[in-house]
């Protein structure tokens, strides 16, 4: 039973970074502005070839800019998959609704690590994308910013619900034999 169950969170690991590495790639693309490739999420400097360069080595360059995306949905993945649940169990009140609490305690988790990453990098720790320090707020980042933290907690809620319906089915299952 416990096989099971722990292949079952690891394949619902796998599946929920999978997720939120797709929902990276589409709410932060990489733009191609006529002279190249420009990508949206990167840590440090990144290399920005010109369109020659780019079509010469294009898997290099793709790869390349694909990491930040997989380390950026791995840190979400954890936080809201692994951490969340944990900490909802500490808190008594909030455990009796698991799927609603994970969510809520994922999306804190979220904005503390992004204020995390933004106080790293105002303090030259590092060159830390920043999520919430630009300095001017449009609409356009108001609502990017609230969907960029809202699927992924709400996803956690949804996983928790699903884990629990399920764990109560097998323990309905197992009582019956």
């Amino acid at each position: 039973m416990t096989v099971w169950r722990n292949s079952l969170w690891a394949a619902g690991y796998i599946l929920y970074w999978a997720a939120t590495v797709a929902h990276l790639r589409r709410m932060l693309p990489i733009y191609f502005d006529g002279s190249g490739p420009t990508p949206t999420l990167f840590w440090g400097r990144p290399e920005a070839p010109d369109l020659g360069e780019y079509y010469r080595r294009q898997s290099h360059y793709d790869f390349i800019y694909l990491v930040p995306y997989l380390v950026l949905a791995l840190v979400v993945t954890t936080a809201c998959y692994a951490v969340a649940p944990l900490l909802l169990k500490r808190f008594q009140r909030l455990s009796s609704r698991s799927s609603s609490g994970t969510a809520i305690v994922a999306l804190l988790l979220l904005f503390a690590l992004s204020l995390a990453s933004d106080a790293a990098s105002r303090l030259g720790l590092g060159a830390f994308p920043r999520f919430i320090a630009w300095g001017e707020f449009s609409l356009f980042q108001i609502s990017w910013t609230i969907e960029f933290y809202l699927v992924p907690s709400l996803l956690a809620g949804i996983v928790e619900f699903l884990q629990r319906s399920l764990r109560e089915k097998l323990t309905s299952a197992q009582s019956r034999y």
